[in-house]
């Protein structure tokens, strides 16, 4: 990672706002400084990922999207529009409000 990135990474958010439970529906904020291309979930701990959420739009920045969830315990990865992808495992969309932090 070339120092630019890590300052780049360093700030990037992704902030993700639940409601109560499995089979709900999360709402995934872009809290980062660069727009999001895709954007993917998957049980925790799933081989396979599935369809890009965003489908083929741009998440801007401060923007968000609904996400339904049948399970508790999700992987998240999100593309930004840089090219880099950021992939943040075991996130519990049942617990409360998270943030994932692209960086150190």
């Amino acid at each position: 990672m070339t120092k630019s990135r890590g300052c780049i990474g360093a700030a990037l958010l992704l902030a993700i706002a639940t409601l109560a439970g499995p089979a709900d529906a999360a709402a995934i904020i872009n809290a980062s400084h660069l727009g999001i291309v895709a954007l993917q979930v998957k049980p925790a701990g799933a081989v396979a990922w599935q369809s890009d959420i965003l489908n083929q739009h741009t998440l801007g920045v401060g923007k968000s999207v609904d996400v339904n969830v049948s399970k508790c315990q999700v992987d998240v990865l999100a593309t930004f529009d840089d090219g880099h992808k950021y992939t943040k495992n075991n996130v519990n969309l049942c617990t409360g409000p998270h943030q994932i932090a692209d960086g150190p």
